[in-house]
């Protein structure tokens, strides 16, 4: 990219309120800002899926997606009595779902609980969720709901999603701590992240493009 270009996103990056997960494209890759850093990361495929049935098999296909997997277990996990004989719906997540993974804890929305796990935005969009009608059964990074989960002794189903916004980790390349300068870590970071928009930043980012 040109020093231009360079300096514009990082003035976007570094603007941005602290509770924002800003992002910008760069050709085949992305330019955003995680946990206080600037990242560098190859762009995701799309992870949306057409809504599927599971009905007891090990393993449910969601095409460039990934695939939820399930291994049978005693007293953990998902309880295999409360699954009916329909079998339940694999949905993609769409927004506004509430789920209790924690039974001390109260009913939440996934989109809060997926933030305190440390899941960033651009990993969110989604995710395979389980649903028994209207009810949330299982998020993937999250966990079973309360009331469905297996009791001591009880038959379960343990289950995981191996998704590419969670599971399949981005190609990420972090020049300096919090920017693209040699910053050492610790150090003071502002103004600005401590980022550096010369020749040398621009040098690193075609270095790492190949370009």
């Amino acid at each position: 990219p040109s020093q231009a270009w360079l300096a514009e996103a990082l003035a976007q990056l570094r603007e941005a309120r602290p509770d924002r997960q800003p992002s910008l494209a760069l050709g085949s890759w992305q330019v955003r800002r995680e946990a206080g850093r600037v990242v560098l990361a190859a762009r995701a495929p799309d992870a949306a899926f057409g809504d599927r049935c599971w009905r007891g098999e090990a393993r449910v296909s969601l095409d460039h997606a990934g695939s939820v997997c399930f291994a049978p277990a005693v007293g953990q996990g998902l309880a295999a009595a409360l699954v009916p004989p329909e079998g339940l719906r694999v949905v993609a997540r769409q927004g506004g779902e509430r789920l209790r993974p924690d039974c001390r804890r109260p009913r939440r929305t996934v989109k809060n609980l997926l933030r305190e796990a440390g899941v960033p935005p651009v990993r969110r969009a989604g995710l395979p969720m389980l649903w028994l009608g209207d009810q949330l059964v299982w998020a993937a990074g999250l966990g079973v709901e309360c009331r469905f989960q297996a009791a001591p002794g009880q038959p379960g189903w343990l289950i995981s999603g191996a998704h590419q916004t969670l599971d399949a980790q981005p190609l990420e390349f972090r020049l300096g701590f919090l920017g693209f300068g040699p910053v050492q870590e610790g150090a003071d970071l502002d103004p600005g992240f401590g980022v550096r928009t010369d020749a040398l930043a621009i040098q690193a980012f075609d270095q790492f493009l190949g370009v």
